[in-house]
């Protein structure tokens, strides 16, 4: 699967569809900003959507790669305090370095168990124009479904300059 999603609910895809950008935000240990993606095949992606939105923008990795996007680095907290040790981390890092804490090793702390997610993150604004997703998902098992409400018109816009990928639920 070549596919990497942005998954968020149908008011900020309109948001990002009219603005041409998906913008950055703070995230991570070191809350840097940046866009959250997930590598998760679309066959996984139900408890992901549910979290973050059933709308999407489905760009390739090749392409994130291309402006600096990258898979995250969950630690472990020993390793960050290793790291921090060792001088810490260089400020290009940062925005790819999230916190590991699994129940099983860490008991009575906070769950930051996230592995399932399968993340990469692009530590800048991605402008549609000149990183265009190859698809868009856009819910609903049939077209009257997919478009519908008030934002019809710009959904069929969106639909109508990137293919609609289908989720398996839409099926």
């Amino acid at each position: 699967w070549e596919g990497v999603i942005h998954f968020c609910t149908e008011d900020e895809f309109v948001t990002i569809y009219r603005d041409g950008r998906i913008r950055a935000y703070p995230t991570g240990y070191f809350t840097v900003p940046a866009v959250c993606l997930t590598e998760t095949p679309s066959t996984d992606c139900a408890e992901l959507q549910k979290r973050h939105g059933a709308f999407g923008f489905v760009f390739k990795k090749s392409q994130l790669m291309g402006i600096g996007g990258n898979p995250v680095a969950y630690m472990l907290p020993e390793l960050i305090e290793a790291q921090k040790k060792a001088g810490g981390f260089a400020s290009a890092i940062r925005p790819f370095i999230n916190l590991l804490r699994l129940p099983s090793l860490h008991p009575g702390m906070s769950a930051h168990d996230f592995l399932h997610e399968r993340e990469w993150r692009v530590a800048a604004n991605i402008v549609l124009e000149s990183t265009a997703p190859f698809g868009v998902i856009i819910p609903g098992k049939t077209t009257r479904e997919k478009f519908r409400g008030e934002n019809w018109r710009t959904l069929l816009s969106a639909a109508s300059r990137f293919e609609v990928l289908d989720m398996p639920g839409d099926r």
